[in-house]
């Protein structure tokens, strides 16, 4: 979502997938805040940059309470990305006197808001079934090669996000009877507001999954122009109820 460059409108229509599949989990695979004040290029003096970090992370408190209020029984997990580590990395480097200011808890309430956080610089935590869940490491150009770099460097099966690409792919060991699956499932950005690529070979998608008999089973989503996507027999839209195709 890189908030504050997220799309509102593919937002909403998540939500309206969300609340008609009533999850368990609801899981955030990182880059939930863009972190453009903390960037490498950031300018400003300690307390611009301060102010910037805050009120730039206002809008992920607001997500997290509209999931809260949306699924109120389900698990909240957030496994951070690049973006999310912003704030600290700069921190740490230029202005360390702020480090006891700028954490998870004060940024997102996470511990407020019962967040399972995860940083980024962790390896993958988080398990469903047999499908780890993070924000991502390799990024390709084509979609799906991220997601095999990623699942043959840490060696499991993988739900990642990173590359802004939608598409999955499997390797097969047939000496150990194991099929690895990997899974990059989209981003929910304004592209317009992307201002660090000059071609925009990115998918809109999110992903639906459940576990049974110990597998962890995928569904991306990709939406359509119009605001319109398709799950489990269901046409979701904007502007209509969910109905049945």
């Amino acid at each position: 979502m890189q908030i504050p460059d997220q799309d509102d409108k593919a937002i909403d229509l998540a939500f309206k997938v969300l609340k008609w599949f009533k999850p368990h989990v609801v899981v955030n695979i990182g880059d939930l805040a863009n972190g453009s004040g903390t960037s490498r290029w950031a300018n400003g003096t300690t307390e611009e940059v301060l102010a910037s970090i805050m009120e730039e992370n206002t809008g992920v408190i607001d997500y997290w309470r509209r999931v809260k209020k949306a699924a109120p029984r389900a698990r909240l997990i957030w496994t951070g990305g690049n973006h999310c580590s912003r704030p600290f990395d700069y921190v740490d480097k230029k202005a360390p006197a702020l480090r006891e200011l700028v954490t998870p808890e004060s940024l997102w309430q996470v511990d407020k808001l019962g967040i399972e956080y995860y940083d980024y610089s962790l390896p993958p935590q988080v398990k469903m079934g047999d499908v780890y869940v993070h924000h991502g490491v390799a990024v390709s150009k084509h979609a799906g090669d991220s997601a095999r770099m990623d699942i043959e460097s840490f060696g499991v099966s993988l739900v990642r996000g990173h590359s802004h690409r939608a598409s999955s792919f499997a390797k097969t060991y047939e000496l150990r009877n194991e099929t690895l699956w990997g899974y990059e499932i989209g981003h929910l950005m304004d592209v317009s507001k992307a201002d660090y690529s000059q071609v925009h070979n990115w998918q809109q998608a999110f992903a639906v999954g459940y576990e049974e008999d110990g597998h962890g089973h995928i569904d991306i989503i990709p939406i359509h122009p119009g605001y319109v996507c398709y799950y489990g027999g269901r046409k979701f839209s904007l502007d209509e109820p969910a109905k049945a195709v």
